[in-house]
């Protein structure tokens, strides 16, 4: 299923390319069109680093899911403590993030 974020970046994506190949520079578009890009740039980067930040927490609950499932005993209380601890640290990074979104899109405030 594809978004409506997902068909956007394609086309901003596509019109970069087309523009690099027509050999446009940055002062021979328009303004507009050169914020809207550096928007979407920063909008992607961002979505880019809570799917790390997600794969990483998602590894640390694998890590610590395994050594119950698999009763490995080598570690085992440290590994599980770094594993856990990982995960919520992430996890709490990320609804930090999502509830100060929130917060500053309701109360109109850029940060």
């Amino acid at each position: 299923m594809e978004t409506f974020s997902m068909k956007y970046s394609g086309v901003a994506e596509s019109r970069l390319y087309n523009e690099s190949l027509s050999g446009a520079t940055a002062k021979s578009k328009s303004p507009a069109a050169t914020k809207i890009d550096e928007r979407e740039l920063a909008r992607l980067q961002k979505q880019d680093y809570w799917l790390q930040a997600t794969r990483a927490k998602l590894m640390m609950d694998l890590v610590f899911v395994s050594y119950d499932l698999f009763r490995l005993k080598r570690a085992r209380d440290s590994v599980k403590a770094f594993a856990g601890l990982t995960a919520a640290f992430l996890s709490t990074a990320k609804l930090f993030d999502r509830h100060k979104s929130a917060l500053t899109k309701a109360l109109g405030v850029t940060l």
